[in-house]
């Protein structure tokens, strides 16, 4: 059953917790998604780096991902920088989902208050 305290994971949850907080549930459709092209294209357009972004972006990845694989974090990163988005990604390769954040904090750090001062940002592109 759906209750009003799931939702809260929507809006904080990373895909792994979205899935095992809904897991279970009886599905809200009884047909195939992927039959609509109405919403595989909803879907499509709504994928990052399909549209330019005026703000830069810093894309942290960790090389033992399972979760985000690199392969999907560096077409996102060719696909925004196609689009005119300045991306910085950096690539620590013995982090994982988990790991990343406490592995990248200080690059973190330093590139927000680079960005905070006004000053450009580096980008991978």
């Amino acid at each position: 059953m759906l209750t009003p305290g799931k939702l809260g994971v929507l809006e904080t949850g990373c895909l792994n917790e979205i899935a095992i907080t809904f897991a279970g549930l009886t599905p809200l459709v009884d047909v195939d998604p992927w039959s609509d092209q109405h919403l595989v294209d909803l879907l499509v357009a709504n994928e990052p780096g399909r549209a330019a972004n005026p703000v830069p972006v810093l894309a942290l990845q960790g090389g033992q991902d399972i979760i985000v694989q690199p392969a999907l974090t560096q077409r996102y990163v060719q696909r925004a920088c196609a689009r005119g988005t300045r991306v910085k990604l950096s690539i620590y390769p013995n982090a994982d989902h988990g790991s990343i954040i406490g592995q990248s904090a200080t690059e973190a750090r330093n590139w927000l208050a680079t960005v905070a001062a006004g000053q450009t940002p580096p980008t991978s592109c």
